[in-house]
């Protein structure tokens, strides 16, 4: 059961392919027979459990997401989207091309923190 207090923190993870193939699709009684010309393969969308967590199971948490965008022009409004449907507290974003080095904080009250990770572990290993 899940912690449902102001206390309780959730921290849901990225996943770049949100695409599957349903169990019950992959068994097949013969081999793939070539003859039969290129295999059809039929995607299903990986179901979004934040709605879940942020409504039914956790209301009461913080909870934090991921964006993860391979354009830096969508990437605070694909953020500020999903802040606003699910109305949980903060956002995770990055880009694919950047995301070892930048990302970006998006919280709920609007606020935007630009944080470059070279500099801030740099930093650390100072102090």
């Amino acid at each position: 059961m899940l912690m449902d207090t102001k206390y309780s923190l959730l921290l849901l993870r990225c996943c770049c392919f949100r695409l599957y193939i349903p169990p019950n699709d992959m068994v097949s009684e013969h081999k793939v027979q070539s003859k039969d010309g290129p295999p059809v393969i039929a995607l299903r969308l990986v179901p979004k459990v934040l709605y879940a967590v942020t409504h039914i199971w956790a209301p009461n948490a913080y909870i934090i997401s991921f964006k993860l965008e391979t354009d830096s022009g969508i990437l605070e409004q694909k953020a500020k989207g999903a802040l606003s449907k699910y109305k949980h507290q903060l956002v995770i974003g990055n880009l694919l091309h950047t995301r070892k080095h930048n990302v970006k904080l998006i919280a709920q009250d609007g606020v935007i923190e630009d944080i470059l990770l070279t500099e801030t572990i740099s930093k650390r290993n100072r102090d």
